[in-house]
């Protein structure tokens, strides 16, 4: 798939331009996607579509949190949310810092060194439910199988034959894209992000904690976009994290009516939402 950002200046000065072309494709080849899928869809475990709850409107709030350096610093307002759901790689900073989260949830399926949901995940609760993507290595399943665990289909990428009829969950190119529609399904529309940046803090710190180093052999090519026109704030970024925020946009633009995001702390997307509340507020003016 390509994701063309060298636009032209578009109507809403939400959209970030580069000065470059970006490709981006999928991070896992689909096979390997396809076999853990097919593997794991078989085991004798609750699933997402079966839960009594499923659909049902909750009627409180859900903080989704990811791994973006704003965490470090919006920790006091994040404890202050009863449901939490936490993303991949932040779990274990999260619950160092003494929050149990409700959820967890990771969909990554590779089970390379330093890749594999068992390298985020390594002081599991009792007390928290893991929303597992089949996708996710089986053996994520099998080292988790004195926990709470409950699947869910991830949708793209891969033959929907794969699923056996059963439900998937669509959604953007990261785990906290999908947390997003995995909180819809789960009866959540007023979500609290925490941590969703898709930017650098600095020129080292590309986490609320220490996820590798931040050089170019393990972040991709670092890029700067703006937001809004030539006066607009600049950042820091990598190609996923631009397909992130290219896509969360995707996602109000086309099932906005469907959930209401709070952005906490400073990073591009917040930045993104700063400008599109701008933009909507000056039509407003226009057409009154």
């Amino acid at each position: 798939m390509i994701l063309d950002h060298n636009r032209e200046p578009a109507v809403n000065p939400a959209d970030f331009r580069l000065i470059e072309n970006i490709e981006t494709s999928m991070a896992t080849a689909q096979p390997i996607v396809e076999e853990n899928t097919r593997i794991n869809i078989a085991r004798d475990l609750p699933k997402l579509h079966h839960r009594p709850d499923y659909g049902m409107w909750k009627g409180r709030p859900l903080a989704i949190v990811g791994g973006g350096p704003s965490l470090k610093t919006t920790l006091c307002e994040l404890r202050e949310f009863s449901d939490v759901m936490v993303c991949g790689s932040a779990h274990d900073y999260v619950v160092g810092h003494g929050i149990i989260p409700k959820y967890a949830v990771a969909c990554e399926p590779n089970n390379a060194p330093g890749d594999s949901v068992l390298d985020f995940i390594r002081n599991p609760q009792k007390q928290t439910e893991y929303l597992f993507s089949t996708s996710c290595h089986p053996t994520v399943f099998e080292n988790m199988a004195d926990f709470k665990v409950c699947m869910w289909n991830n949708a793209g990428g891969v033959d929907d034959k794969v699923f056996n009829n059963e439900p998937s969950v669509n959604g953007g190119c990261t785990v906290t894209l999908r947390a997003i529609y995995l909180a819809i399904v789960l009866g959540y529309h007023d979500l609290h992000m925490f941590g969703f940046d898709s930017s650098f803090e600095n020129d080292i710190e590309n986490h609320a904690y220490f996820s590798g180093p931040g050089d170019e052999k393990n972040w991709g090519q670092w890029l700067w976009v703006r937001v809004g026109d030539e006066f607009g704030r600049q950042f820091k970024t990598t190609r996923g994290w631009i397909a992130q925020a290219f896509h969360f946009q995707q996602m109000l633009e086309h099932t906005g009516w469907m959930f209401n995001p709070v952005i906490h702390g400073d990073g591009l997307i917040a930045e993104i939402m700063h400008q599109r509340r701008k933009y909507q507020r000056d039509q407003i003016g226009v057409t009154q």
